[in-house]
Order: C-alpha cells, then sequence, then structure tokens
C-alpha cells in the first residue's frame, strides 16, 4: 500500500508546534536547574554547616562499614556512633581554637619569660579543660570506644574538612615556602583535600552499594560529600587557579634594563626589586606581591586597571 507522505509544509507545521507546546517546560526546566546550581553554591559558602553535615554522612558510612553497631537489627545505632564522634571531635576543635587563640593574642610578646610562661600555662589549663569535658561524657555515659580504623578514617576525614585545620595546614605550607605551589598554596591546599576525601567517600559509598542494602543513603551521601564537594573544588577553586595563573603569567618579567631604568621601589612591599612582573598598566611589582595581590582582586594595586 502507498503511505501517504506529509508535505514540507505539514511537517514544519509539526515541528513549530512541538516546539511551541515544548517551550514553557523547556524554560522553567532551565530556570530549576539554574536556580537549584545556585542554591548549591550558595549552601557550599555556608561552609560549617556544609562541613558539618558531610562528617556526619560520612561517618554514618564509616561506622556501617567498619560495623561498629554491637546491634545490626537497629541501624540508628550507626547514626548515634556518628554523632558520638562529631561530638568528642567537636571538643578536640573547641580547645584547639582556644590554644590557637591564646598563641596568637601573644604572638608578639611570646619571647618574653613571663610571657611566654602564662602563654604556657593558659594552653596547659584549656587542654585541662578537655580531659576534664572527656571523663564528664563519659560519666554521663556517653562512651566513645571506636575501632582503630574507623577512629584514623573518620579522624582523618575530618582534619580535612574542619575550616580551622584546613587554615592551619595553609599556613604550615606556606611558611614552609614550597616552590612547587608557586605562592599558590591558597588555592591548592584546599582543591588537593577536596580530591582526597572526596577519594575517600566514593570508596565507602561505593562499599555500601555494593554489599548492603544501604543504597538510598549512599546515594543521599554521595551527593553531599562527591557531587557538592567536586562542585565546590571546581568553581572555588580549581576555576580561581586558572585564572589567577593565567592572569600572572601574561605578566611581562622585567629585564636588568628595565629595573635599571625603573629605579624605583615595589609599590605593594616598599623594598627594592631584583626581580618584578610589568603589568599591562606599566607598573612594576615584586612576582611575589603581585600574587598576593591577585589572591583579593584582580585589579592593579596602584591605578586598579582590571587585568
Amino acid at each position: 500500500m502507498d503511505t501517504v507522505q506529509d508535505s514540507p509544509e505539514q511537517q514544519n507545521f509539526f515541528k513549530r508546534l512541538v516546539k511551541f507546546i515544548s517551550y514553557p517546560f523547556v524554560a522553567v526546566g532551565r530556570k530549576l536547574i539554574l536556580w537549584l546550581h545556585f542554591t548549591e553554591l550558595l549552601f557550599i559558602r555556608l561552609y560549617n554547616i556544609y562541613a558539618l553535615i558531610c562528617q556526619l554522612f560520612f561517618f554514618v558510612c564509616c561506622a556501617v562499614v567498619y560495623h561498629e553497631s554491637t546491634e545490626l537489627e537497629k541501624h540508628e545505632e550507626h547514626v548515634l556512633i556518628a554523632l558520638k564522634t562529631l561530638l568528642f571531635y567537636s571538643v578536640f576543635t573547641y580547645f584547639t581554637t582556644k590554644t590557637r587563640d591564646i598563641l596568637t593574642t601573644n604572638r608578639t610578646s611570646l619571647f618574653r619569660n613571663f610571657s611566654m610562661m602564662e602563654g604556657v600555662c593558659r594552653i596547659i589549663i584549656e587542654w585541662a579543660k578537655a580531659i576534664i569535658v572527656v571523663f564528664c561524657l563519659r560519666e554521663q555515659g556517653i562512651y566513645f570506644r571506636p575501632s582503630i580504623p574507623y577512629a584514623a578514617t573518620t579522624f582523618t576525614y575530618y582534619l580535612c574538612t574542619e575550616k580551622i585545620f584546613t587554615e592551619i595546614l595553609q599556613k604550615v605550607i606556606k611558611y614552609c615556602e614550597f616552590q612547587i605551589f608557586e605562592d599558590l598554596d591558597h588555592l591548592y591546599v584546599p582543591l588537593a583535600l577536596n580530591v582526597y576525601t572526596m577519594t575517600m567517600s566514593f570508596t565507602a559509598d561505593l562499599y555500601l552499594i555494593l554489599t548492603t542494602e544501604f543504597v538510598t543513603f549512599s546515594l543521599c551521601c554521595a551527593y553531599f560529600t562527591i557531587y557538592l564537594r567536586l562542585k565546590d573544588s571546581y568553581y572555588n577553586f580549581w576555576k580561581l587557579l586558572v585564572l589567577e595563573k593565567q592572569t600572572f603569567n601574561s605578566f611581562r618579567d622585567a629585564s636588568q634594563q628595565d629595573l635599571d631604568d625603573y629605579d624605583d621601589i615595589c609599590a605593594v612591599c616598599l623594598n627594592k626589586m631584583s626581580k618584578a612582573k610589568i603589568t599591562p598598566c606599566n607598573h612594576f611589582f615584586h612576582p611575589y606581591c603581585l600574587k598576593e595581590c591577585l589572591k583579593n582582586s584582580f585589579l592593579c594595586p596602584l591605578c586598579k586597571v582590571n587585568f
């Protein structure tokens, strides 16, 4: 039998009709995806809440993986173990913060004998308080006796995601002045920590999906500990890292003749220059000083030209 084919005009009409009908749904879908994207970025910006949720999900995962619960039938036992873990680690974090504050406030007078002794005594007192708090928690029946693998895994993850410890690590690496980081340790360090924690989370989630019935929980955990952390790494660190490196490498290195002709000091640190970078607006800065300025903005420190 001969089939009746639609004419080109009819085909174009149907295409326009389908496009007209689907346009509102496509537009609404795009708006929802865009709204969800910016909501996720805003949630990541609330880092303390974001880190707390990631830690809680990961600790529950580890409690299941390492069989920390003594009663396998009671799944809420895993949540209680994770909450206890978070409680004890939070006590450790609080007194670490107090110690850092003591060292920061006494930094200028640390080498005076009396001030040094006073600072040491305050640190000892703070950690004595921490021990007392732990004993009080145990007296209230809150016991924390994790296995060594569980404690090592969760404590490592906690150190890599808690803000105060990531800041301390960045300062240590900045003090060591590793050339490999090219004075971009403020971006390299969080990026490396995110990759490490995502690897740990991926391993735990994959184990749960393949060997247990906690598939739905594993997917929720993967959303917070892998997907959002991947988005955090890309938008907050990787893109800035690439942009800073491209911007800095676009500046011309000053020759010795340029330095002799310029014969001036760096406008940032006010010191003489043996090496310098020349900006498009023809200003000279130390390479290190220019990188420090790029951390805050992509404007020239002198004339505010946008790089």
